[in-house]
């Protein structure tokens, strides 16, 4: 009985982890163009100092922004206690210029 609560207890952390969630910002002017662009940022401290994403080379703006967080990254985040939660943003730049 002692095993079945401690391998819950494990297994539900393990799917509660925080810096889990997928945000993706869709620009529904134009299309993405181009090769999507990657940059891994790192978070500390439950989200209280971010990273900064470089400047995108988009002279339109941006189209699609897409963060994320793979297993690896998800696995480091818990056993970090949430304290460094790195997280991968992809960009995609728009065809038509939505800057204005």
């Amino acid at each position: 009985m002692k095993k079945i609560i401690t391998y819950s207890t494990v297994l539900i952390m393990l799917l509660g982890t925080g810096c889990a969630t997928t945000l993706e910002v869709t620009n529904k002017q134009g299309q993405g163009i181009g090769q999507p662009q990657t940059q891994h940022v790192n978070r500390w401290a439950w989200g209280l100092w971010n990273g900064i994403v470089n400047k995108p080379d988009c002279p339109n703006g941006l189209h699609t922004v897409d963060a994320t967080t793979t297993f690896g990254q998800k696995v480091v985040t818990f056993f970090t206690l949430g304290i460094y939660c790195p997280v991968t943003v992809t960009w995609y730049c728009s065809d038509k210029n939505v800057l204005h």
